[in-house]
């Protein structure tokens, strides 16, 4: 989000945070231009004092399987995907895996933003 809008204040955490990122997922993401911090992700309960407009959920599942986040926020908006991480595959298949996974969520995130986002903020 934030290389479509440098105003745009962006925070990730995770219901079920990992430690580290997997060293895969870092190197797609770092080779595409993505930079993440590989020590892991917050967990939400750092972001309750915070209001957000929107909040993002992206992973398997439906919006009703995440239910509701312990979070102060206005909109919840879900993105569902395959997990690349459970790609039982090759190297050369989880990097595919991957890319994919990436493209599909940018492609998503470009929608929200010029689409949503953007247009709320016109009309």
């Amino acid at each position: 989000m934030e290389s479509f809008d440098s105003g745009i204040e962006v925070y990730s955490a995770g219901m079920n945070p990992i430690a580290e990122l997997n060293q895969l997922a870092f190197d797609v993401m770092s080779g595409i231009g993505m930079h993440m911090k590989k020590d892991g992700i917050q967990m939400l309960a750092v972001l309750q004092d915070i209001e957000f407009d929107y909040v993002i959920t992206v992973g398997e599942g439906t919006q009703e399987e995440y239910g509701s986040l312990p979070l102060n926020y206005k909109r919840k908006l879900h993105l569902g995907f395959v997990d690349p991480e459970k790609a039982k595959a090759t190297e050369a298949e989880q990097h595919t895996a991957y890319c994919h996974f990436i493209e599909e969520v940018k492609t998503e995130l470009d929608y929200f933003y010029h689409r949503i986002l953007k247009r709320k903020v016109v009309d």
